[in-house]
């Protein structure tokens, strides 16, 4: 998603409604959308900074919708003050927005809650399974395929098909080597698996080296997005 295409604004609110079980310092999101297109779960991933001690740990921020129903909500520390409490902290979430409208959401500080289940990434024998909860993608350690089975609703949606990524020169087709895969980010909401490799012409003559990044979100497969 372009940064056009949907843009958070995003204000320090005081409030002093004691009533309210949230806590009274929070941050107003608000999602505009300005290209036309309703969107529905939208992943968004976006940055927030505090004052100093304004929190301590990622774990006290919850996200609500303006009905006050709580919304999946990963994140990631990227920056501390000198006394250690946090200055920037990375969000990632899901958003709905009809089209040319906004949506108002709320940042709050809270007692941290039990950890939801996200992103499941299973290292077995020579693959490496990345569980979204609504699909399973199975990499190959060895060959790029890069997928060598999708599992959605306990179907293989890859059977029968064979996946294959090639670097052409001339009249000839290089397979692509993997050297090493790493998990970079393993999250609530979004993981980043990190895949690097060589393409051979000739023995001890590398043609090209490749890195390639598979980004996971933890929404329906019709919408899981991945960039490489």
């Amino acid at each position: 998603m372009s940064k056009t295409d949907l843009v958070n604004y995003t204000e320090l609110m005081n409030k002093t409604d004691l009533s309210n079980k949230r806590a009274p310092n929070t941050k107003e999101i608000i999602f505009r959308e300005t290209i036309g297109v309703q969107r529905i779960a939208e992943a968004v991933s976006f940055g927030i900074p505090f004052e100093r001690g304004w929190i301590q740990t990622e774990g006290e921020l919850a996200l609500y919708d303006e009905n006050g129903t709580a919304l999946t909500l990963q994140t990631t520390t990227l920056g501390l003050w000198p006394d250690k409490s946090i200055k920037w902290v990375l969000l990632d979430t899901q958003v709905t927005v009809d089209a040319n409208s906004e949506q108002r959401y709320t940042l709050a500080i809270e007692p941290p809650r039990k950890r939801e289940e996200g992103i499941l990434i299973l290292n077995e024998n020579d693959t490496l399974i990345v569980n979204t909860g609504k699909a399973e993608f199975h990499l190959n350690k060895k060959t790029f395929v890069p997928f060598s089975r999708v599992i959605a609703n306990g179907d293989n949606l890859f059977e029968n098909r064979v996946g294959r990524c090639v670097l052409t020169t001339g009249d000839k087709e290089i397979a692509p080597e993997i050297k090493k895969i790493t998990v970079e980010h393993e999250g609530l909401l979004r993981s980043t698996v990190l895949i690097e490799g060589v393409f051979e012409i000739e023995r001890k003559k590398q043609a090209d080296r490749k890195s390639t990044r598979l980004n996971s979100s933890h929404i329906p497969l019709s919408r899981m997005p991945s960039s490489a």
